[in-house]
């Protein structure tokens, strides 16, 4: 679409709304593992209950102002991706958030601790590219950022199932800090398939 790309930017402000609910929701994840108390675990995962619904509420403005719009700035296709893939990286909060509560796990490793703060970075970096979606090809750099944490979680992810299998021996334990971990794994690559739609709509518009 390139140089003919309309110039109505209004869809901006609704996925940014997601994208804010994204970063609110790491934040949650954050101030949950540095919780003591499993106790108040339920408090944390209804507050995540509410902010997935809020993300779903914006997801279905993003999809209202695409079906209500003639011409789009990019791919009509890819818009509704991205929306879905925004929306994929709350639900899989909402995950990680359940799996803690439900297994009451209040000792995390290193690892786990590590995958949330690069969750929280990666959290960070979706808002600053979306929030430049109207120059999306100047998001290069924070694109290949989301990459390189993704890669980085991945690394995390490995460390703590390694240190599981070499150090458990509680059967119940290694069934609890896998699910964790796979959970923690998949929040990360739901946010490397978000750089990968955004990165497909930057080459369609050079």
């Amino acid at each position: 679409m390139g140089i003919f790309s309309p110039k109505n930017t209004s869809y901006l402000v609704h996925y940014k709304n997601v994208a804010q609910t994204i970063v609110d929701s790491s934040k949650l994840l954050t101030k949950m593992v540095t919780l003591e108390d499993v106790s108040a675990y339920h408090e944390i995962a209804k507050e995540m209950f509410d902010l997935e619904e809020r993300g779903d509420a914006q997801k279905s403005e993003v999809v209202k102002w695409i079906n209500n719009t003639f011409v789009t700035p990019f791919d009509r296709d890819d818009m509704y991706i991205l929306a879905s893939r925004l929306d994929d990286v709350i639900d899989s909060f909402h995950e990680v958030i359940d799996t803690m509560d439900v297994y009451e796990i209040n000792e995390l490793s290193r690892h786990a601790i590590k995958q949330t703060e690069i969750i929280e970075d990666l959290a960070i970096r979706t808002f600053a590219v979306v929030s430049g979606l109207t120059d999306v090809r100047s998001q290069e750099e924070n694109i290949e950022e989301i990459k390189e944490l993704t890669i980085s979680a991945r690394k995390a992810h490995r460390k703590m199932l390694a240190k599981m299998i070499k150090e458990g021996n509680d059967t119940l334990e290694i069934i609890k800090t896998k699910a964790l971990a796979d959970a923690l794994q998949e929040s990360a690559n739901v946010f490397r398939s978000v750089a990968s739609i955004i990165n497909t709509i930057s080459i369609k518009e050079n």
